[in-house]
């Protein structure tokens, strides 16, 4: 496992979770579903987090020699080796979906859950990143 790489990763994280607090969390989540700058810069951190995450799950498993069949399904074979708990894993693994949603507009995004999630689950992305850095640092070199 490229522990270097997972640590550039989490930096790009910590970097999209604190454009996202300033430019996003700070404000009235009403201003964010009004103004489209802001409701398409909220829109592109979440994919950035997203895309991040996703990165770092599949390296995590192609290092345990781990199979999986979808991004989405990545979450579950983290809590399957202890790196993530089973709750957290199924709570978060949706963004999977939001991600392709955001990615491919398969449909349209709805903006008053988009924003109320974001709002009400941003700091899950901190849980990731704190979970995996505490993997990585019981992992061998």
């Amino acid at each position: 496992m490229n522990k270097t790489l997972i640590v550039k990763k989490l930096n790009q994280m910590e970097s999209y979770l604190k454009d996202l607090k300033s430019l996003i969390l700070s404000r009235d989540p009403e201003d964010v579903k009004k103004e489209p700058t802001l409701l398409h810069a909220a829109e592109r951190l979440v994919q950035l987090l997203a895309d991040t995450i996703i990165d770092i799950n599949v390296h995590i498993l192609i290092s345990k020699d781990k199979s999986y069949d979808k991004t989405q399904s990545t979450f579950l074979l983290l809590a399957d080796l202890g790196i993530l708990s089973k709750e957290f894993a199924e709570k978060i693994a949706p963004v999977v979906g939001l991600r392709n949603i955001l990615v491919h507009r398969y449909e349209d995004l709805d903006k008053e859950l988009f924003v109320s999630n974001l709002f009400k689950n941003a700091n899950d992305f901190k849980r990731y990143a704190v979970a995996i850095c505490d993997f990585i640092k019981k992992e061998k070199p």
